[in-house]
């Protein structure tokens, strides 16, 4: 199995997501719905992204 650029590209992506994601739960900048919008809408990124 040949891991390209791509995958870390994901997976770099993914970390800085999640971790923007909970300073901006903690800090408040990000309310819980919107956080959850942007959760759903990034999980369904991954899994076009990863299926297709």
């Amino acid at each position: 199995v040949l891991i390209t650029s791509d995958v870390y590209l994901d997976y770099a992506i993914m970390i800085i997501f999640s971790l923007a994601l909970l300073i901006g739960l903690k800090t408040k900048i990000i309310n819980r719905p919107m956080g959850v919008i942007l959760t759903a809408g990034y999980v369904l990124y991954l899994v076009t992204t990863f299926f297709k």
